[in-house]
């Protein structure tokens, strides 16, 4: 800065013979400058501010997938965990998340101010999946975070996500839905696609061997009965193993997400099997999988 002000005032008085009086006139045009300095608001400092880390996208658990052909709407919880907040005044932070479809402009979907360090912030929104091997949706977020320092600069930080898209995975067994029914097992109408698979043995498993991406979900036709109707879930992921009963719903015959799991989207595409177990000799049916897939 003090480089800055001496040049330009060499330049105002370059030439000029020193004398008292010029030495004032100095000083009176570095403490003007100073002050003209000063006058303006720091700039923000770029990638210094609240920074959003682990992004995560799960399928929302217990919404039905849209009626009608595809593609299908899909509730999907967005996740991220903030850090840099050492330095942040209290009450000044500020938090907006955008969303690009395609490849058009981001949009505002969220904004937020406080949270604690490491504290995790989550957004709901509805998203399009497409059936496997059809045209596809693609979606990126975007979040800033600001806030104010000690000093009252403006500290920013922007965290863009990976590119990313749904894809649903039918019950029907074709080249591009790979899933294995073991088991007795029937093929009935109804559900997404026109199809569901029903278990008709205890035990009998399916599983989706398809699952190359950053999370997965079961949709299965849930059923309004008095009594619960049992399945576990089983995959290569800590937080994966689970019970669910698709019966007591007040969904009916809906088709709905009863189980998901998310993983870390820092990372690439990674392979994970899902396998669906029946409790039951009846009614516990595999409707279709929902994956999300890193672009």
């Amino acid at each position: 800065m003090h480089k800055t002000i001496f040049s330009k005032v060499s330049r105002v008085v370059g030439g000029a013979r020193v004398s008292t009086v010029g030495l004032g006139v100095m000083l009176a045009v570095i403490l003007l400058g100073l002050t003209v300095v000063t006058a303006f608001p720091t700039p923000a400092l770029a990638n210094h501010g609240p920074r959003a880390t682990q992004f995560k996208h799960k399928i929302i658990e217990g919404e039905s997938l849209s009626s009608g052909p595809p593609p299908y709407t899909v509730g999907v919880e967005t996740s991220w965990t903030l850090q840099n907040l050492v330095g942040c005044t209290p009450g000044t932070l500020q938090q907006k998340l955008e969303r690009q479809d395609n490849d058009g402009p981001f949009q505002v979907v969220w904004q937020g101010t406080e949270t604690g360090s490491g504290d995790k912030d989550q957004v709901r929104d509805l998203l399009q999946a497409s059936m496997a091997g059809a045209s596809i949706t693609t979606y990126r977020y975007r979040h800033t975070g600001t806030c104010l320092g000690p000093t009252g600069d403006t500290r920013r930080h922007i965290t863009i996500g990976p590119t990313f898209y749904l894809s649903v995975t039918e019950d029907q067994r074709t080249p591009v839905t790979e899933i294995d029914y073991t088991g007795t097992w029937i093929q009935r109408a109804g559900g997404t696609g026109g199809t569901t698979h029903e278990a008709r043995q205890v035990g009998a498993t399916a599983t989706s061997r398809n699952h190359w991406g950053i999370a997965a979900a079961w949709v299965t036709t849930v059923d309004e009965k008095p009594y619960p109707i049992e399945a576990r879930i089983e995959c290569d992921y800590p937080e994966c193993p689970a019970t669910r009963d698709t019966g007591s719903d007040p969904f009916g015959d809906d088709s709905v997400v009863k189980w998901s799991s998310s993983w870390n989207t820092s990372s690439n595409n990674s392979h994970h099997d899902v396998t669906v177990i029946s409790e039951e000799n009846r009614r516990v049916d595999v409707d279709a999988f929902v994956v999300v897939i890193r672009y």
